[in-house]
């Protein structure tokens, strides 16, 4: 099946996410990880409840270091808590565009490529403060994401990743992690985040 995360989110009036107590491990010059607490409330008025969803749990960032800076490579999401009305996230889900979400399952299939790393030898001898301000780009890089996703700055959000990107909200959708071309999985972002369908009723529920 296609990766459930394509069809979420679909038409909301309104997102926020907050991202909080970040714990960066810096692997070596070029890789690093960063797990921060998160909670998102998803906002959409609606025939089967109250409006609000709301949901906490951890992320894990996979960061490659670019000639650009710091990129997100890898994005995984683990559910802890939710409240609220779930329909808000889930009544859409039948009216994803099914052929992206074919080339997702393919892209899901393949391997996820290696992304190489830039060459950043530095001359300074304090490596110390090489590593501080690494851990405040990352930090500063994962807070943009979230107001570009909450703003629906596509371009912005389209800049903080690598060439592909790996995603995983299995614990939250079901499904499957997949691997997708940065393009598509923006794209699949920004299609979930538009204005209602033409012909689409506001009584429409989720189905398995």
């Amino acid at each position: 099946m296609a990766p459930r995360s394509r069809h979420q989110l679909q038409a909301l009036h309104a997102v926020h996410h907050q991202i909080t107590n970040h714990v960066i491990s810096i692997d070596g010059d070029d890789d690093a990880t960063c797990t921060a607490n998160m909670q998102g409330t998803h906002v959409l008025a609606n025939a089967s409840g109250g409006p609000m969803w709301t949901v906490g749990g951890r992320h894990l960032y996979q960061l490659k270091r670019t000639p650009d800076g710091w990129r997100i490579s890898g994005l995984t999401f683990t559910l802890q808590w939710a409240t609220g009305n779930m329909n808000v996230l889930m009544m859409r889900s039948r009216l994803i565009d099914r052929n992206a979400a074919s080339a997702l399952r393919r892209d899901r299939r393949s391997p996820h490529p290696p992304q190489e790393g830039a060459d950043m030898t530095t001359t300074t001898s304090d490596s110390t403060v090489t590593e501080l301000e690494d851990r405040l780009a990352i930090i500063e890089l994962v807070g943009r994401l979230s107001l570009a996703i909450d703003g629906k700055d596509w371009d912005a959000m389209g800049q903080m990743f690598t060439e592909t990107v790996y995603h995983d909200r299995t614990s939250l959708t079901g499904g499957e992690p997949y691997t997708a071309p940065v393009a598509q999985f923006v794209e699949g972002r920004r299609q979930t985040r538009s204005g209602p369908v033409a012909g689409e009723s506001r009584h429409g529920g989720h189905r398995a």
